[in-house]
């Protein structure tokens, strides 16, 4: 997968998704914080870009900023999202929980110490 996505620009919609995919791999591999910066630096040219294909990626970066603890990040994307899209996916949900609103890092931190216990379970 990295090797397709080698010397790959961010021209077009289709480039975009192709380094998407490679950001979700860098994920699944537990290379967060790279995929977390290759997002970013993704997320910076917007024009004539997919609406759909950048709320997804700006969902995985939170996701990814969840996993690393960077709670205000993860907040921040998950807002940008909310007003873009208040239907999309389980934004809203995340956002109302009132642990959340009151303490955002305590439920960052369950949830990312959760997938680590189920991580360090598989192998």
């Amino acid at each position: 997968m990295f090797a397709l996505a080698d010397g790959v620009q961010n021209v077009d919609n289709l480039s975009l998704a192709l380094l998407h995919l490679r950001a979700k791999a860098l994920v699944r591999q537990g290379f967060t914080a790279p995929a977390a910066e290759l997002l970013t630096v993704l997320l910076r040219r917007t024009a004539n870009r997919s609406e759909h294909l950048l709320l997804e990626m700006r969902y995985d970066r939170a996701i990814a900023y969840e996993t690393l603890g960077q709670t205000k990040k993860v907040r921040a994307d998950l807002e940008r999202i909310c007003a873009h899209d208040p239907g999309y996916r389980d934004v809203r949900s995340r956002l109302a929980e009132p642990e959340v609103a009151a303490n955002p890092s305590g439920w960052l931190r369950r949830s990312a110490d959760s997938r680590s216990r189920r991580r360090n379970r598989r192998g």
